[in-house]
């Protein structure tokens, strides 16, 4: 093992700059590195949330058929907590969430689409600044 440099040797003051230029250069890495994680964590937060609503929203509608578009609207926005999205991000198959009618045996299609804003500034930049997440739930009327 090799001892330290004494108290009054010349080579002891030589290094006292190296961990404050070494933290320098990595903190910058590290925090682009979590700033990532956080956008990724948010985008896969965001299509599970706008996975479960669609599906929430399908199996009202299926299980309590005909409901208004408005109430699957409602329960496809409740499930998702922190994920707000509006009506238009809220579709069914050609304009209707009862594509085939309400009467049993019928499909029940429910599609989400949304935007994801991509918070980190470099990576913003190369992705466009959004992501685009999308959930589409089909289910038959009961």
């Amino acid at each position: 093992m090799i001892a330290p440099p004494a108290k009054g040797s010349p080579l002891r003051g030589r290094c006292t700059g190296q961990a404050v230029a070494e933290f320098a250069i990595a903190v910058p890495i590290v925090l682009l590195l979590v700033m990532i994680l956080f956008d990724f964590g948010r985008v896969v937060y965001a299509q599970n949330a706008i996975t479960e609503g669609a599906r929430a929203a399908t199996r009202l509608a299926s299980v309590s058929a005909p409901q208004s578009d408005a109430t699957i609207r409602d329960r496809a926005r409740i499930m998702p907590p922190g994920v707000p999205f509006p009506d238009e991000a809220i579709t069914g198959d050609g304009g209707s969430f009862y594509p085939s009618g309400t009467a049993a045996g019928s499909r029940v299609v429910v599609h989400i689409e949304l935007e994801i804003p991509i918070l980190t500034p470099i990576v913003s930049s190369v992705v466009g600044g959004s992501m685009t997440v999308a959930a589409t739930s089909e289910d038959v009327v009961r």
